[in-house]
């Protein structure tokens, strides 16, 4: 009797472990895998469709999506992303700090720094279909107007988006070292003369081009002295 005992106690506690162990490997699985696909909008221009969808996709200041570049623009006004935030799976809310020239200056037209303010902006975007999407855009904070539907402008337009945007960073960059060499180029102070057979006398009669940095009033004086007598040795 005690034994048959023993061995129910046993078989039970057998299946009690198994049924736990099944249990936690069901949730560990469920906690590893996403409830759902994270969806992206299309990198690209947009524009609200309808019989001048052609026209508006052409037109600058058109709605551009870029998540992956974490950047989102409009007519006079650009965002930078800050956080993504996946709702569903079709739908997100994208947290921005946004340059917005037109709400600045509206809000306070005597502010003189208004080029240089920003605003926290929240932008709610879900997919329609493969091409559409939904969007509704906060202002100064604020999510006042309804959402509205954009749709991704053809291939010819996001082209000339995507030539645009290289050739602009192409610059940017030539710009940028040029500003590096320029500032790496300064000459040293003193004076400078032509190269040639005659180079030691045209430095020591200060015929050429004198280049002065941070030089006092007298050194100044001294070097116009000088080369005003070197002047007047060479009409002797």
């Amino acid at each position: 009797m005690k034994k048959s005992s023993a061995l129910k106690i046993l078989n039970h506690a057998m299946l009690v472990l198994t049924l736990a162990t099944f249990a936690s490997a069901a949730l560990a699985q469920d906690r590893s895998a996403p409830a759902f696909d994270k969806w992206r909008p299309k990198a690209g221009v947009y524009a609200e469709p309808g019989k001048n969808f052609q026209s508006s996709c052409d037109e600058s200041g058109s709605l551009t999506i870029d998540l992956g570049e974490k950047s989102v623009s409009g007519y006079e006004w650009g965002c930078d992303v800050k956080r993504i935030t996946d709702l569903g799976p079709d739908s997100l809310k994208v947290e921005m700090v946004c340059d917005d020239y037109n709400l600045a200056q509206n809000l306070n037209p005597r502010d003189p720094n208004w080029e240089n303010r920003q605003f926290n902006e929240v932008m709610l975007i879900k997919r329609l279909d493969e091409t559409t999407i939904s969007v509704q855009k906060s202002l100064n904070g604020k999510l006042k107007d309804p959402p509205w539907r954009a749709a991704y402008c053809p291939l010819a337009t996001q082209r000339a988006l995507a030539e645009a945007t290289l050739r602009a960073k192409v610059e940017a960059k030539q710009k940028a070292e040029q500003d590096r060499a320029l500032k790496e180029a300064h000459p040293q102070d003193g004076a400078y003369a032509a190269a040639g057979g005659d180079f030691e006398d045209r430095c020591a009669k200060f015929n050429d081009t004198i280049v002065l940095r941070q030089i006092d009033h007298d050194s100044l004086k001294h070097l116009q002295d000088r080369k005003h007598t070197g002047s007047a040795s060479r009409h002797r």
